[in-house]
């Protein structure tokens, strides 16, 4: 989930995450030249140049995004990053956007098709200097991309199969496209404060802590009690709420198939398909439900701060900086040591620990069937699916069911420090320093 500027940013985020720069350590060795701020490093698969390092070859380690505009040659001035499944968004200082990689259905804004190794300027014919501007978050989903202005309105571009632009058509668009609400007086969706796009369905977070989604709704995770696609907003609904609807909402996730939201209590609800809930059944739900713990107290998952949601699992960051996870497993992406699927939380764990459990974990980001977390060292551990090297431990086995350290020979540690943030892809991974 990606919250907008003004409202408090939870340190902990999916698919990408606003970083103040300001604040963090470069974290470079004694005796170097940090780069500036706001620069990005990918690694991962790079068929479509969704690095973009200008080529089109594999990393198993980071690399420099670049940028042939900018004086050193380099993206800088970043603020935030997002990743789809084959394509990576930057937010820049000055609320305008660059997009690289994969743009088979207009993913990257830039009005053509056409895919793109290095950043190009997502466009808005509508905005005089006929660039998108005035952003303030932005994130990816599958193949599509979704923006938060600072009016709390909604852009949407890319893959509109099912809807997922939430512009009341099915047809894909090279060029951002207003989100309606035909039950708004403007006839646009307004006040949004978070935003959440998922494999072909997106979810927004109001001011009001509830939730609108639109797109494919096939197992459920529109979250309205139907299972009927939708290509404007519905309502997330609680029969258990007074009002009917979910409310007390501070955290979103989308996975591919499946909905998550951290409540103000710190406990879950999740929706749509069977077996990726959290709540030991197998059995898909159009409607939230509860998120058990069997080891808790109370029989739920509690202390959660943050969500992710990956295509087929779901990671949970709690208050202690330690991290729970359910749903598929063949990759080893639950980080539980094993390759079992679990439909209920388990512990990510952490050989090297001492307390035998990954600890110290300030951000979780999964999309495809890998997962990266950000430790309060500013360095990153990365387990899952590694195909192409995304994982980022500098090697090309098949998968890790624990963490690995995200490395960069170019780093005097040999690893890589000073990020801010990080946005996993399905291929490819790309860190904010």
């Amino acid at each position: 989930m990606i919250r907008t500027a003004g409202v408090c940013v939870r340190a902990a985020l999916v698919t990408a995450l606003a970083a103040c720069l300001g604040a963090c350590s470069g974290g470079e060795g004694r005796g170097s030249t940090p780069p500036p701020y706001g620069t990005a490093r990918a690694w991962g698969g790079n068929f479509n140049g969704q690095l973009g390092d200008g080529t089109f070859m594999d990393s198993f380690t980071p690399v420099q995004v670049v940028d042939s505009s900018d004086p050193m040659g380099l993206l800088t001035g970043a603020t935030a990053v997002a990743a789809g499944r084959v394509h990576t968004v930057a937010l820049l200082g000055d609320g305008t956007l660059r997009a690289w990689g994969d743009n088979f259905y207009g993913q990257l804004g830039g009005d053509t098709f056409m895919d793109s190794s290095t950043p190009v300027q997502v466009v808005d014919p509508s905005d005089s200097t006929g660039l998108l501007t005035g952003v303030t978050a932005v994130a990816g989903g599958w193949s599509h991309t979704v923006a938060v202005l600072g009016d709390g309105t909604l852009r949407a571009w890319g893959d509109n199969f099912y809807g997922q632009l939430g512009d009341g058509t099915i047809t894909n668009s090279s060029t951002p496209v207003q989100v309606v609400d035909p039950s708004d007086t403007m006839g646009l969706l307004t006040g949004v404060t978070a935003i959440a796009p998922g494999f072909r369905h997106t979810v927004a977070l109001l001011g009001d802590d509830t939730l609108r989604a639109w797109g494919n709704n096939f197992y459920g995770q529109l979250g309205d009690g139907m299972f009927t696609d939708s290509s404007t907003p519905v309502q997330v609904v609680d029969p258990s709420d007074p009002t009917g609807f979910l409310s007390g909402v501070i955290w979103v996730a989308t996975g591919g198939v499946h909905t998550v939201a951290v409540l103000g209590d710190g406990t879950v609800r999740a929706w749509g398909a069977g077996g990726l809930l959290g709540d030991r059944t197998t059995v898909d739900s159009s409607s939230p439900v509860r998120v058990v713990d069997p080891g808790d107290p109370t029989g739920f998952l509690t202390g959660v701060i943050a969500v992710a949601a990956g295509a087929a699992h779901t990671v949970a960051l709690l208050g202690d900086g330690t991290v729970r996870a359910w749903g598929s497993n063949g990759d080893g992406q639950l980080g539980d040591g094993t390759t079992v699927e679990s439909s209920i939380p388990v512990q990510v764990v952490d050989p090297s620990d001492p307390t035998g459990l990954l600890t110290g974990v300030t951000a979780v980001a999964t999309l495809g069937y890998h997962t990266v977390a950000l430790l309060a060292d500013s360095t990153l551990r990365a387990w899952g699916y590694n195909s192409g090297g995304l994982l980022g431990g500098g090697s090309n086995s098949d998968f890790s069911s624990t963490p690995v350290q995200v490395v960069d020979p170019s780093d005097p540690t040999g690893f890589l420090t000073g990020v801010a943030a990080v946005a996993p892809g399905e291929f490819h991974a790309v860190a904010l320093r």
